[in-house]
């Protein structure tokens, strides 16, 4: 069974009476250099205690984190019985075991196709890091809040608040949340929601004291057809979130719909409209600054498109035409831009990885990281500059773990 079998890409629907567009000047697959993955031969299995029926690892915003010397992993999973998990899993060898789950909230009421997470500092104790992750009740059509923080060793035991609710007075869609956190406290939720008398659309709730409480909640960020809105703020509070948006025909299809709050202000900016040449879909978010980020989505192959200026103009570029779904985009400390995708090529069916090579202009040739992964990949990269990625297989019943090969 291959993978463009395994699920229907809801890609595939959207893209399949799109006009083609004529390729940018950019310089996709420049060399021929494959970035070679494996741990254990070729993965590492982070959890294996979930029945299918929900993909762990879905949705926008991020799931791996790497703080310090060990790799942690947020996913959802579900029992037997039904019941599903928001889970954290831990490993303080690089990948290689990973250890006891951490179950930070259990319901049959929560959303199981998975939560976002991001860490920010403790500023009521020095040197302590703290986890803040969002997921989706589905029963109240809330997004529920956690945070915690590691009290042992990197696999045991964890501290957990008692979950919320961030989302105000409106009803959220499903799986469309993420959360970033900047470095004085604040922490940053977007989603997609309804609002009674309003509409539909994005909203935004933040906290100052690290997650105790959140002052706003479900502040309008854009009131359209919105759908799966990813987050992010810098050190400073600044925040941008992009959004797959409005349904405007062949050949664009959705548009990538971009926002910020700059730190000081009480609302978002008018949204821009950021995809021109290729069709918009998910989009996948990652910041260097408050001037300098990316927005990456699959459009049928890979797409890109950067700001220099803080989100006032955007230029698209070409990654890969070859058949693509669920894009997650990170970057280093050197600016080096590092994606993660689900490829239905065939014959280069599974989780593929790229990255820049010249800026954002040029990029490697994709390289295959597993093919038995299936939907959903997540990406992070470490000091080094080598990726790490963790994502399901195909009967969605394990989370697996691999990284680059030095």
């Amino acid at each position: 069974m291959t993978s463009s079998t395994r699920h229907m890409s809801r890609l595939t629907i959207a893209v399949a009476t799109l006009v083609a567009l004529p390729a940018l000047p950019a310089e996709a697959g420049q060399k021929a250099k494959q970035i070679e993955f494996g741990i254990k031969s070729t993965r590492a299995k982070i959890d294996s205690g979930t029945q299918g029926g929900w993909i762990p690892m879905y949705g926008p915003g991020d799931n791996l984190i790497i703080e310090g010397g060990s790799i942690h992993a947020v996913y959802t999973g579900q029992t037997a019985d039904g019941v599903v998990e928001i889970r954290l899993c831990s490993s303080d060898d690089g990948g290689l075991s990973w250890g006891e789950t951490s179950v930070i909230a259990r319901s049959p009421d929560f959303d199981g196709n998975g939560a976002a997470v991001a860490t920010g500092p403790d500023p009521t104790t020095p040197g302590r890091t703290l986890f803040h992750v969002v997921w989706a009740d589905r029963a109240a059509r809330q997004i529920v809040y956690a945070r915690g923080y590691m009290t042992g060793s990197p696999w045991f035991p964890w501290t957990w608040s008692t979950p919320v609710s961030v989302s105000g007075t409106a009803s959220a869609a499903g799986e469309t949340r993420s959360v970033a956190a900047d470095a004085h406290g604040g922490v940053h939720v977007a989603f997609a929601g309804y609002l009674s008398g309003v509409g539909g659309g994005v909203f935004y709730s933040r906290s100052l004291d690290a997650g105790q409480t959140f002052i706003e909640t479900a502040q309008a960020v854009a009131m359209e057809q919105s759908d799966e809105p990813d987050i992010a703020a810098d050190a400073l509070g600044n925040v941008f979130i992009a959004w797959k948006g409005p349904w405007v025909g062949p050949p664009l299809g959705s548009q990538v719909r971009f926002s910020k709050r700059p730190i000081g202000d009480t609302s978002f900016v008018t949204p821009v409209t950021v995809n021109t040449a290729y069709a918009g879909h998910f989009g996948s978010l990652a910041i260097i600054d408050q001037y300098d980020m990316c927005i990456a989505w699959a459009y049928g192959g890979v797409a890109i498109a950067c700001t220099t200026n803080g989100g006032s103009s955007w230029t698209e570029y070409l990654v890969t035409t070859d058949s693509a779904d669920l894009t997650h985009l990170a970057v280093d400390g050197n600016g080096v831009w590092n994606l993660t995708w689900l490829g239905y090529q065939p014959g280069a069916e599974g989780i593929q990885f790229s990255r820049s090579t010249t800026g954002v202009s040029k990029w490697l040739s994709p390289s295959l990281v597993d093919a038995i992964g299936d939907y959903s990949p997540k990406i992070a990269v470490d000091t080094a500059g080598l990726a790490h990625i963790a994502y399901p297989n195909y009967q969605w019943t394990v989370v697996y773990f691999s990284k680059e090969k030095k």
